[in-house]
């Protein structure tokens, strides 16, 4: 039986903060939510705080899943969200993005630091 897509994002979203945690970041939160904006997870590394979008694929031949600019736009405003309603001291901040690609017999994990720039998004 396959997954649903959101099985498969949990999993997805599963695996990229074991590996984070590996890398020692702490994880702060899971699906932060502003509105209709959600952030997949919130951690920290070093002082800098890290908001990261999760793109799982299980097909071989769907290559490096990405974010579209929509999905881009509403991270950044549910990342100023948690800014604003969360009293977590951060000296700076980022975006990544964790792409995953697994099968029945492999995970692959690529995490891109730095993914993009929130000030392109700017008018």
């Amino acid at each position: 039986m396959n997954e649903s897509k959101v099985e498969v994002g949990k999993k997805g979203e599963a695996i990229a903060a074991g590996h984070l945690q590996s890398k020692g970041y702490k994880i702060l939160c899971f699906n932060f939510r502003a509105r209709r904006c959600e952030i997949d997870l919130v951690a920290k590394k070093n002082g800098t705080l890290v908001f990261l979008e999760v793109k799982t694929t299980t097909s071989s031949f769907y290559k490096s899943p990405t974010p579209s600019r929509g999905q881009l736009r509403r991270l950044i405003y549910a990342a100023n969200s948690f800014i604003k309603t969360q009293n977590i001291k951060a000296k700076a901040c980022r975006f990544d993005l964790i792409r995953i690609q697994s099968d029945k017999n492999s995970v692959k994990v690529e995490h891109l630091k730095d993914a993009f720039d929130p000030t392109s998004f700017l008018i």
